[in-house]
């Protein structure tokens, strides 16, 4: 019975360079500089109510660019929804996100 309202959270995150010595770099050497992969992470979540809301930690959706919800159906068919984040709280470590 809870197997439908508990879902996999899949992000990425691109990643930015900074610093002065990146700086000189990309000035000097673009044509030679290589894009870095995007960070990628998971955690969980669960649905907490049918309008699409999702519970789940700050740490796994905070900075992300993409964050990804798969669920699971009572027949056991997948799905993968774009998710958005709605909220969060670095104090509890909580974050709402919706699909």
């Amino acid at each position: 019975q809870v197997m439908p309202s508990v879902v996999n959270i899949a992000t990425k995150t691109r990643v930015q360079r900074v610093g002065y010595l990146y700086d000189w770099w990309r000035d000097n050497w673009t044509p030679y500089a290589q894009q870095l992969p995007p960070e990628e992470s998971a955690g969980s979540g669960v649905i907490i109510s049918e309008s699409g809301y999702v519970l789940t930690n700050v740490h796994v959706v905070r900075d992300a660019d993409e964050i990804w919800v798969k669920l699971t159906d009572e027949s056991g068919k997948q799905k993968i929804y774009q998710a958005e984040a709605i909220a969060g709280s670095l104090t509890t470590d909580i974050a709402l996100l919706r699909i």
